[in-house]
């Protein structure tokens, strides 16, 4: 954690990924009780993943001022790629860093077309350029899963705008499978 942070600067586009099924959650609490403890951030929760718990514990940690520290966290929570491009489009630029919770998860899914969910990500990178103007963006998402290869553009794309990718946990090994 202490080598994440100061890659924090305005104009940066973060993508914290995992390699297990639950990407980052625990980092990217983490990272919010880090940067409460220095001023406001804003949190996007597009995975219903914030975890109020463990940021709380972080905090309490490094200070005992956790009430002015939480005060300083302000989230929104999305259920679907449309309100994550909504919640997007009226955050305002401002100097406090957002963290954006799971931003895929709501793309990845089989409901809405694949175009149309390109095509609301397209408009979501759009917000995110404008918002990491004036501070920095770090998002958390995990890989569609391997029955949604239609979807690994999604991932892709927002690979393609981060400045920094950061991949937690280590690759599973697979045991050899026993023939007899």
């Amino acid at each position: 954690m202490n080598d994440f942070l100061p890659d924090i600067f305005p104009g940066r586009i973060i993508l914290v990924t995992s390699t297990s099924h639950s990407p980052s959650k625990g980092v990217m609490a983490d990272i919010a009780a880090r940067l409460a403890l220095i001023g406001p951030v804003v949190i996007i929760d597009g995975g219903n993943s914030f975890d109020a718990y463990r940021i709380a514990r972080s905090i309490r940690s490094h200070t005992n001022e956790l009430k002015a520290a939480l005060q300083r966290i302000q989230i929104a929570r999305a259920f679907t790629c449309y309100q994550i491009v909504a919640l997007l489009a009226q955050t305002p630029t401002t100097a406090s860093p957002k963290l954006i919770l799971d931003l895929l998860t709501n793309f990845y899914d089989e409901d809405i077309p694949v175009a149309e969910c390109s095509r609301l990500l397209q408009e979501s990178i759009q917000h995110i350029r404008r918002l990491s103007q004036l501070a920095p963006v770090i998002i958390s998402a995990k890989i569609p899963r391997i029955e949604q290869p239609e979807r690994q553009p999604l991932f892709e794309q927002l690979q393609d705008i981060s400045k920094t990718v950061f991949i937690w946990g280590q690759p599973e090994i697979q045991p050899a499978l026993k023939l007899f």
